[in-house]
């Protein structure tokens, strides 16, 4: 059961790997909104407290979980993204909201799709491994990418 009465759940990405099925998404309740991440029905909070938490999507690796989604820290969005419930770095500014929408992994570097405001625009980012690559980040007043698909080189 993904969701209880008296709270609103969102299942934003299921991935299926052999028996386990996993979920991303977040719960609203009074006085608690989580990021949880669901394998076969029981529940893991990621992150949990009174302040906005989102998560977005999921991938399975290797028997490796990952989620990415977003936290309210302060006045500001910062991105969120797990490995097996463990938080990994990931490279932003602090000078305006940044999301992690999608999560990868390819040839063992984990990609992850977001963006960020910076100076009044929107800028659409791409990490690997924690790091932004800057020749993909495209800023633009009003586009934004939620999704995205990394092909291996051959």
């Amino acid at each position: 059961m993904l969701s209880h009465i008296d709270t609103t759940t969102y299942a934003k990405s299921i991935y299926v790997d052999q028996d386990n099925v996993y979920i991303v998404g977040y719960t609203d309740a009074i006085g608690e909104r989580s990021f949880k991440l669901w394998k076969n029905g029981v529940p893991t909070k990621l992150i949990s407290g009174e302040r906005i938490n989102r998560g977005l999507d999921l991938t399975v690796e290797n028997e490796n979980v990952y989620a990415a989604g977003y936290e309210q820290v302060g006045d500001k969005y910062v991105p969120r993204v797990f490995k097996n419930n463990e938080l990994l770095p990931i490279q932003h500014t602090a000078s305006g909201h940044t999301y992690a929408f999608a999560v990868q992994v390819v040839d063992e570097k984990v990609y992850v799709l977001g963006s960020e405001y910076r100076n009044g625009k929107q800028a659409n980012i791409i990490w690997e491994n924690g790091k932004e690559i800057d020749f993909l980040s495209v800023e633009s007043g009003y586009s934004e990418f939620q999704s995205m698909i990394v092909v291996p080189k051959e």
